[in-house]
């Protein structure tokens, strides 16, 4: 971390809206990557907070303070943000808004919120938001309450992808495909689970359960 203290204080920057992590009526939270501090070519992550509100792949511009990451009493946002890339806080107000740059990432993460929104809709806020963290990892639909709730109690794996649900995904697979014969659902069930492993954002559980699947099914094959 001592590398970029170098940008603690206020920096002219530009910068992409990398995740949007949430939203309120008073600020927004993001990871972004900063591209140019000071008109200096750089590439750094890190997590953002304003009153300005953006979008996945938004472009912007404008003065920003940074800091050295810290926890907060709640949660573990130091953390969480390191696992995520960014390695310093920055807080800017009235940054403006200068185009959009969607890279295959999140062309991916906007089909996974489309998926998730769809569960929604078809089966309400609770099973549909309970649907969205089992199948695609998103989160986003899960009200604080319950989702505190499920940790106290020890829950917290049965709703979050893992695995298993890759697994139960694959049966399904199975299933659905048993009639084109063993071998041939057998070869079409590593592209699928390929495209899963990708939308969900590669997730390492799913990563590592993709990968031992389609050893099997080339065994077995």
């Amino acid at each position: 971390m001592r590398e970029y203290s170098i940008y603690e204080g206020e920096h002219h920057v530009t910068g992409k809206i990398c995740n949007v992590e949430w939203t309120s009526s008073y600020s927004c939270g993001y990871v972004a990557k900063i591209m140019e501090v000071d008109g200096e070519t750089v590439e750094l992550k890190v997590a953002l907070s304003g009153d300005d509100i953006f979008s996945r792949g938004d472009i912007f511009e404008g003065d920003v303070v940074f800091s050295l990451l810290k926890a907060n009493e709640d949660f573990d946002s130091r953390r969480y943000y390191l696992g995520a890339g960014a390695f310093l806080a920055a807080e800017g107000n009235e940054l403006v808004y200068t185009g959009q740059s969607l890279d295959i990432i999140d062309r991916l993460a906007d089909i996974n919120e489309s998926l998730s929104a769809r569960f929604v809709i078809l089966m309400g806020e609770r099973e549909g938001g309970l649907a969205a963290s089992m199948f695609l990892g998103n989160r986003d639909y899960l009200k604080d309450d319950f989702y505190g709730s499920v940790k106290r109690l020890g829950l917290a794996h049965v709703i979050a992808l893992s695995g298993m649900h890759l697994t139960v995904i694959c049966a399904m697979l199975s299933i659905f495909l048993s009639n084109i014969g063993a071998k041939a659902s057998r070869l079409c069930t590593i592209p699928i689970v390929a495209f899963y492993i990708i939308i969900t954002g590669f997730f390492a559980s799913i990563v590592r359960a993709g990968i031992m699947l389609a050893c099997y099914n080339l065994i077995t094959f």
